[in-house]
């Protein structure tokens, strides 16, 4: 996960941490190698020579090192020989782009067969996971299933989530999916007001009202369908009811 030295990030890390550990699961820190120590963290990712050659003085040997961002095998074999816990390929780039599968498997058996490093392969989907586990990879990683809050309207309701991640367990089975593992859509809201007395008389004021629900309609989204069986996984059909622009007026006389 990727994480910052602020007081209340590294506090989340740390309550994650907690969680994992009781379940036997390492803990690394995407990027920020310095962040590990303080956040109770088992180690860190990095991408590239250069970074892993900041990390690896920093955290070894009493952190994990494990090393992405290999673009080619004599990169690779540069990140293992100098110390690095594993290497990764396959994940997509700073420009969201990946290499073709075809290339990440042949990556992955090259250095599973040659060398001891432990390999990661990078997912897409579930597909790619048996692949990848085929060819020789040590471990299989992958996004997040939570797709971008940044992108159109449009594309949030056809795809909240990348469906891809998920499959049906098996009849008689439980799934192995945490609870809370996703976000719904955001609910925002916005509600104005104007009130404006005027004195008629000694005893006699009158009361303007001007009150606004929802004031910039914006449109919020019910959560989407999490049914797998669904032909709509994944995909938001409705909106939460009554929650479109409301403006009322109002005008009361005081006595």
């Amino acid at each position: 996960m990727a994480a910052s030295r602020e007081a209340a990030p590294l506090e989340q890390v740390r309550a994650i941490g907690r969680v994992v550990h009781d379940r036997g699961i390492a803990l690394l820190i995407e990027g920020d190698p310095a962040s590990v120590e303080p956040a109770g963290a088992d180690g860190a990712h990095v991408a590239g020579i250069a970074a892993l050659d900041g990390a690896l003085p920093l955290l070894k040997p009493r952190y994990i090192v494990g090393c992405g961002g290999l673009y080619s095998r004599h990169d690779a074999m540069i990140a293992g020989e100098r110390g690095a816990d594993y290497v990764m390929f396959g994940e997509p780039g700073p420009d969201g782009r990946r290499p073709a599968f075809v290339a990440v498997l042949d990556r992955v058996a090259w250095w599973a067969e040659l060398f001891e490093v432990p390999c990661v392969g990078w997912a897409m989907n579930l597909d790619e996971v048996a692949a990848l586990a085929g060819a020789g990879a040590d471990f299989v990683g992958g996004g997040s299933a939570q797709l971008s809050y940044s992108r159109p309207h449009g594309a949030e309701i056809l795809q909240w989530f990348d469906t891809s991640k998920f499959t049906k367990n098996a009849i008689g089975t439980f799934g192995n999916a945490g609870r809370n593992i996703l976000r719904g859509p955001r609910f925002f809201n916005t509600d104005f007001g104007l009130v404006k007395g005027t004195s008629i008389h000694e005893r006699v004021r009158l009361q303007f009202r001007a009150e606004f629900f929802n004031l910039f309609n914006d449109v919020n989204f019910m959560l989407p369908n999490a049914n797998v069986s669904s032909v709509q996984v994944g995909q938001i059909t409705s909106v939460i009811a009554d929650s479109e622009r409301i403006i009322q007026f109002g005008l009361k006389l005081v006595f």
